[in-house]
């Protein structure tokens, strides 16, 4: 199946942003206050964009009062303005840490803790605090599977057969013999 097949699929079933689907029930705040990367400022736009007159007298009108070619063109505009797959935050996570692997001069200076982008080291760095923790646990997580690899597998003793027998201990009663020709 084409992945257009696939998108108008989820699309005909709600509103399909960041990799989460919402339904068409929904009002246009709870969408965009359950959506990462949509704010006030985008709200705005798409009442505008969209002519919702409906919206601004009664904030809690749900979506599904507007004609489905209003759904496809929401939908449409929500897949060009992010990632379809994945979330922002871990789309952002992976391109600092595409950085790192490919050794840019940017990725080196987030894993140091640095800020890579011109701010000032002594106070504005905060977005390179949070690139370092994003890198710092990559790396950690890299270097513990490596050294799950490293270690020597250890061998259990008590499960390997001995190649020697040791000779049966004598028992401490001895069981005796019966005489078949016995008197007593």
């Amino acid at each position: 199946m084409k992945f257009e097949q696939v998108l108008k699929i989820y699309w005909s079933k709600g509103f399909f942003y960041n990799g989460v689907l919402f339904n068409f029930d929904v009002n246009l705040d709870f969408l965009i206050k359950n959506s990462e990367g949509i704010g006030p400022v985008y709200r705005k736009l798409i009442i505008r964009r969209f002519e919702m007159q409906k919206i601004y007298k009664n904030r809690f009108v749900s979506l599904i009062e507007y004609p489905k070619t209003t759904h496809s063109t929401l939908n449409k505009l929500f897949s060009k303005t992010s990632s379809i797959n994945s979330p922002i935050s871990e789309v952002v996570r992976y391109n600092i840490i595409r950085l790192y692997l490919i050794r840019s001069y940017r990725g080196r200076a987030q894993a140091m803790g640095k800020p890579s982008r011109g701010q000032r080291t002594w106070s504005n760095a905060w977005t390179a605090h949070y690139s370092n923790f994003v890198i710092k646990s990559f790396i950690s997580l890299v270097r513990r599977i490596h050294a799950e690899d490293k270690r020597p597998e250890k061998i259990d003793y008590r499960k390997i057969q001995k190649k020697y027998v040791k000779s049966k201990r004598k028992g401490v009663f001895k069981k005796q013999k019966i005489k078949l020709n016995a008197w007593f």
